[in-house]
């Protein structure tokens, strides 16, 4: 049980880290150079860019919120979360998953 959710898990956050890497690749795509946040704070820039590629905007947008939401075990993604409390734990474990919530 423990090594079938350990796989389990390892296959959800492999989703959602494909999603990132798939994001940063469509936004040099999108923008044509690497780009920060102080950028990205001209709407005028922005919005030429996006009106060009507007599908594309979205799609970022929600690969974005798809990785979130793997990454945070949200509702749908969350199917490994109970299986991780089942596990035996070791004794180092335990204490390092009792203080990663301190």
């Amino acid at each position: 049980m423990p090594v079938k959710n350990a796989l389990k898990v390892f296959t959800v956050f492999r989703i959602a880290d494909m999603s990132l890497l798939i994001v940063m690749w469509m936004n040099h795509y999108l923008w044509r150079k690497n780009i920060n946040f102080s950028e990205l704070a001209d709407k005028q820039f922005v919005s030429e860019h996006l009106q060009n590629h507007p599908l594309l905007g979205v799609l970022i947008s929600l690969m974005i919120l798809l990785a979130a939401a793997v990454k945070s075990g949200q509702l749908p993604f969350s199917s490994w979360y109970q299986g991780q409390w089942k596990a035996q734990l070791h004794p180092v474990q335990f204490f390092t998953d009792r203080f990663q919530f301190i």
